[in-house]
């Protein structure tokens, strides 16, 4: 459940407020850093998520059998992504502010949200593990197997 929460949150923070902002940058080109499709994207989706991630990290390493016994790296990159969008938010806006004032999104300074989509990219290695788990929970429930494939996680 932490897991698909956190999904949605990264997904309706990165796309519909992100896309609502890049909107107004190019229509409005650049004012400040406090424009009204920053609020709700910088203030609201970013902590939310980043909130939502840790949560989902922090239930997964203590309460789930899978992730309890050693550090997942899909798990770990899939919430380091969005959590390292905040340190380059911050960046872009200086950026902005200081040094490149026009708003391409071909820039330098936007190159880092690009890890924001590459983290995407390692839910397929979540959704591998969730699926093995999955997989073996139900030959023990249905085809009455050892629970001993329980305890054997990689």
């Amino acid at each position: 459940m932490w897991l698909g929460v956190y999904m949605f949150a990264v997904y309706w923070g990165s796309s519909f407020f992100t896309e609502q902002d890049a909107s107004w940058h190019q229509v409005i080109i650049r004012d400040t850093s406090f424009t009204p499709s920053h609020i709700p994207l910088f203030y609201g989706a970013f902590p939310m998520y980043i909130i939502m991630g840790v949560s989902t990290f922090l239930y997964a390493s203590t309460r789930l059998p899978l992730y309890n016994k050693g550090t997942s790296f899909p798990l770990l990159m899939a919430i380091a992504g969005p959590l390292m969008s905040l340190p380059n938010v911050g960046l872009n806006e200086w950026g902005h502010a200081f040094w490149f004032m026009e708003e391409l999104f071909s820039a330098p300074l936007h190159w880092g949200f690009v890890v924001l989509a590459w983290a995407a990219l390692f839910s397929g290695g979540i959704a591998v593990q969730v699926i093995a788990r999955f997989s073996n929970l139900m030959d023990v429930q249905w085809n009455k197997q050892s629970r001993v494939i329980l305890d054997n996680v990689v």
